[in-house]
């Protein structure tokens, strides 16, 4: 990170990687137990998360080769979350989220 610029505390950026790491986990347990909110949570959270990454290096990157990368990146997140609402939003899927799985198995909605 040090050729890069970045001069933001890593015990910060540990914290936030441990904070985003724990909410994608409960994403991806609200996927599996089919709740219906995570079909629009899921991009959001991944919209939060590209607008984060963004600022990190519009904010802390100073070295302009690496800020030049920046609209690749923006890009690939981009189609990341139009992938996400696709895949959780379309016809196929929403038989998927007409069940929401409990704790004694699957009960209807």
């Amino acid at each position: 990170m040090l050729e890069l610029g970045v001069n933001l505390n890593p015990q910060v950026r540990a914290f936030a990687a441990g904070v985003w790491a724990g909410l994608f986990l409960l994403s991806a347990l609200g996927v599996w137990r089919r709740h219906r909110s995570t079909r629009w949570m899921t991009p959001l959270l991944l919209t939060l998360f590209a607008a984060y990454q963004l600022l990190l290096t519009f904010g802390f990157v100073r070295d302009g080769v690496s800020r030049a990368g920046w609209p690749i990146m923006a890009a690939v997140y981009g189609l990341t979350i139009l992938l996400s609402a696709w895949s959780l939003n379309r016809a196929a899927a929403q038989s998927y989220f007409e069940t929401e799985d409990t704790e004694y198995g699957r009960s209807e909605n």
